[in-house]
């Protein structure tokens, strides 16, 4: 039996505090990794096992590899019925872009799991592989995320300046 997925990519901070104008992974900040699960297929989906979790940089040049050492369980989903699954923290230790990737095994012998990636740009769900997920997503430099944070005070700094320089000139 053919089952459809959509599967997505989380990430979060480890963290609250550095959430502030943080939307993405960053460098050297522990990052929560995990995927949402929806069933897009007309079929109750059975569940299915995900194993062999590998994170690692698609910089050819710069080895950094993480895998997470236990298996996962997504449990039975009725169609457009979704999960999350949170499933290892890392650190990722360079800037760039990495590369999730994980298998799946359905628990009935024989299924097959097509999974689909939300296609951003054409605002719909593309198929990318059976049995198993390859993402990428975007580690932020933390040496741009304090200089951006740097900028937005010293900006605020001078209004309050420009403000209070206002005010007594017209007192």
């Amino acid at each position: 039996m053919e089952h459809n997925l959509l599967i997505g990519i989380k990430l979060k901070s480890k963290n609250w505090f550095f959430n502030f104008m943080v939307k993405k992974a960053t460098q050297h900040k522990s990052v929560y990794i995990g995927i949402s699960i929806e069933n897009i297929g007309n079929k109750p989906f059975t569940g299915a096992t995900i194993g062999k979790v590998i994170i690692e940089n698609t910089n050819s040049n710069i080895s950094s590899i993480f895998k997470c050492l236990s298996d996962y369980n997504i449990k039975s989903l009725n169609p457009n019925e979704k999960s999350l699954i949170w499933l290892d923290c890392f650190v990722p230790s360079i800037d760039g872009e990495y590369a999730l990737k994980l298998d799946l095994t359905p628990v009935v012998i024989g299924d097959n799991i097509s999974v689909s990636k939300y296609d951003p740009f054409k605002k719909i769900p593309a198929i990318s592989k059976v049995n198993g997920l390859y993402e990428t997503f975007y580690v932020k430099n933390s040496t741009d995320i304090i200089l951006a944070r740097t900028n937005i005070l010293l900006l605020i700094i001078a209004i309050l300046t420009l403000l209070t320089t206002l005010i007594t000139l017209f007192n």
